[in-house]
């Protein structure tokens, strides 16, 4: 009975043989336009639309790539089989018009085009999410940029760098747990965009005009409209920088009706300090750095640091072509999740099917001093370092705040201390701001201690606070903690 059935199906088969063939062409068209069309999907998420300028005082990095170095590898970042789902995105910033090829390839040769990316020269950083389906194995990406018709460099020849350059950064990879047909139902990634914008305060002088002659000068109440106040640039002509007789004290502060005068930030100089302050031209710039309150007004006053102080001869200077605007803010301000969860800068929440994963790391940038919580009062952003650091003192902090309306399954601190100090950092993690624990660390002599820890959350939990502590027997006057490398990622539940 089995024989003769078996006959039975192989006598269907022979004679249908043709329609098998078709079917089976059918299906592999289906499967192969699918996978066109996930290698061709190409996300470009512009970031929000703030007024930005590029400003040399910020950003001083040699690009990714530029010149003759046209290509980037990234080894062993991923470990593909055929049919394997994952999402490629990174952060990409260019100074000219120009085209990105992205493939993966292979230790053994094989590549794959991915996807490619059109560069238009801009100033801000666009968030590139390519979606693809593995072909076969492959271990590495590759990003190319076209070959330039200009072939000027990107050096002029006093060895000063333009922008003739792109600069990628934060490249990640994820495996998706879906079916490749599967592909179209995913979200998109959110990715966290921290602009920032310039408030000119123009025709904003109580009275005074633009005499810095005059006991004190303030201005009318304003509305920064963001979430902290970076700079303060103030435009004064023909400075005297050998004075030192006289210092001034400027003072930014809230001014609402309802309320004291409540001190934002304050500071003092002579004419003599405003060489460390120079910018450019008639124009001198304060670093504030401080979290600001976007339905409060402020105030800025600039007055003699003393009683028998009197001011040096100086004078309101335009700061931009417009005649009238002597003062600007810069401000930043951040993307939200549902018009009230902050994301952190360059963070990103990205959908792997069956879970959400969040991830977030230092920058490098000051804006990784905007991203903290809380912090002790000398906690700053070093430029040099390029780094967030605290001051080597007893109960010194730094505070992380992770939320997103939705709940931590799972989360992995990795970071790395930026001197080789033995035992000097402690870093813990809590639930609610209040009830810590610290996690471990390896470290061996005259290497900095390194953090790399797992927490399972049985219950869930809709926020995750890291704080990163001096735990030193010594306070050092003078000397900072800090991280070279800090990463906090997490499995989200959907």
């Amino acid at each position: 009975m089995i024989l003769t059935l078996i006959k039975t199906i192989k006598n269907y088969v022979i004679i249908n043989s043709k329609y098998w063939v078709i079917l089976c062409i059918f299906v592999l068209a289906i499967i192969l336009s699918n996978k066109n069309k996930a290698q061709e999907e190409v996300r470009v998420y512009a970031p929000k639309a703030f007024s930005h300028s590029y400003d040399p005082y910020w950003e001083k990095e040699v690009p990714t790539l530029f010149d003759n170095i046209n290509h980037i590898e990234y080894k062993n970042v991923f470990s593909s089989s055929a049919g394997d789902v994952y999402h490629l995105n990174f952060v990409v910033k260019s100074g000219l018009e120009n085209k990105l090829l992205i493939k993966a390839t292979s230790t053994t040769g094989d590549e794959m085009t991915i996807g490619e990316v059109d560069l238009h020269v801009n100033n801000t950083d666009d968030f590139i999410e390519i979606p693809f389906i593995a072909d076969g194995a492959y271990q590495n990406i590759w990003i190319e940029m076209s070959e330039l018709d200009d072939k000027s460099s990107i050096f002029n020849v006093n060895g000063e760098m333009n922008r003739r350059g792109v600069f990628i950064t934060n490249l990640g990879i994820s495996r998706i747990d879906i079916l490749p047909r599967d592909l179209h139902n995913l979200s998109p990634t959110f990715f966290g965009d921290t602009g920032w914008s310039e408030v000119l305060l123009e025709n904003n002088i109580n009275e005074v005009g633009g005499d810095l002659r005059k006991e004190k000068i303030k201005t009318k109440p304003t509305n920064l409209e963001g979430d902290f106040l970076a700079f303060l640039d103030i435009g004064i002509e023909e400075v005297d920088f050998d004075s030192k007789k006289n210092k001034h004290k400027v003072t930014i502060f809230k001014c609402n009706k309802d309320t004291k005068e409540d001190v934002l930030w304050s500071d003092e100089f002579s004419s003599y300090d405003m060489r460390k302050l120079y910018l450019r031209e008639n124009v001198y710039r304060f670093e504030v750095m401080k979290k600001i309150n976007k339905n409060d007004l402020y105030c800025l006053s600039i007055s003699k640091a003393g009683k028998k102080n009197e001011f040096d001869d100086l004078s309101f200077a335009p700061i931009t072509e417009k005649e009238d605007a002597f003062i600007a803010f810069t401000i930043f301000d951040y993307s939200e999740i549902d018009g009230e969860i902050k994301m952190l800068t360059k963070s990103k929440l990205e959908d792997l099917g069956k879970t959400f994963k969040y991830e977030y790391q230092n920058n490098n940038f000051v804006t990784d001093l905007f991203d903290l919580f809380e912090y002790s009062e000398d906690t700053k952003f070093d430029r040099d370092d390029k780094l967030v650091v605290s001051g080597e003192v007893e109960g010194n902090y730094f505070t992380y705040k992770f939320a997103l309306n939705k709940v931590f399954k799972q989360f992995r601190i990795e970071a790395e201390q930026l001197d080789v100090d033995m035992d000097q950092i402690g870093i813990s993690y809590s639930f609610n701001n209040n009830d810590w624990q610290e996690i471990g660390y390896i470290q061996e002599v005259d290497d900095p201690q390194k953090f790399d820890q797992v927490v399972n959350i049985n219950d869930g939990s809709g926020e995750v606070f890291v704080k990163v502590f001096f735990k030193g027997e010594k306070n050092k006057k003078g000397r900072y903690y800090g991280l070279k490398k800090f990463r906090f990622s997490a499995i989200v539940q959907k």
